[in-house]
């Protein structure tokens, strides 16, 4: 289904709700293992109006702080996710073609210098090896990067609110990470590159 029509059925389904007297209060589930917590996706005076619409009597806030980890990339994926032939060599290793089973994924077996990595060999790796900039936060380490805003109830509704500083630097991470998916080559020759 594309996001035109999922968006376009939200709507014409909020607004029924709002003509039966309701509020009609747009959430998100992020972890299936948080089942009571829902994350409100609307702006803060919407989230604001939900609250007394759910009849808070409070509000949750709670500060979050940049952490060290954040700083390090994380595959998305588990090992098993990933074709057993790229698997079979050495983590950031140059391929030779009688390494290599000739997966799809990878091309090297049409040149022995082609060097094969996946975005899992670089589980744990700083970030700002990749792109520099990232360093630029390191100074933000340990402060306060944002608040998170609870209603609480039987489905805790959520909403994060984060300085603009963080916004940029979590943009910043998330174009690095995306990097690493589409082009781990690449990203490894930069990583290199950046530590000499």
């Amino acid at each position: 289904m594309s996001s035109k029509n999922k968006q376009s059925i939200i709507d014409e389904v909020s607004k029924n709700i709002s003509e039966h007297g309701f509020l009609p209060i747009p959430v998100e589930l992020l972890n299936d293992e948080m089942l009571a917590t829902r994350y409100y996706t609307g702006d803060f005076a919407g989230f604001i109006q939900s609250a007394k619409a759910l009849g808070a009597k409070a509000i949750f806030v709670e500060a979050l702080y940049l952490e060290s980890d954040e700083f390090f990339y994380e595959s998305p994926y588990s090992f098993d996710d990933f074709d057993e032939e790229c698997d079979d060599l050495d983590e950031f290793e140059d391929a030779d073609e009688d390494d290599c089973e000739g997966c799809e994924d990878c091309d090297c077996k049409d040149n022995d210098d082609t060097l094969v990595v996946d975005e899992s060999d670089f589980d744990g790796y700083d970030l700002s090896l990749i792109d520099k900039r990232i360093a630029d936060y390191f100074e933000y380490l340990g402060e306060i990067c944002g608040v998170r805003l609870t209603i609480p109830g039987v489905d805790n509704v959520q909403l994060g609110v984060f300085t603009d500083w963080y916004n940029e630097f979590s943009e910043l991470v998330e174009e690095v990470c995306e990097f690493i998916e589409l082009t781990p080559n690449e990203a490894y020759k930069q990583i290199e590159e950046n530590s000499k």
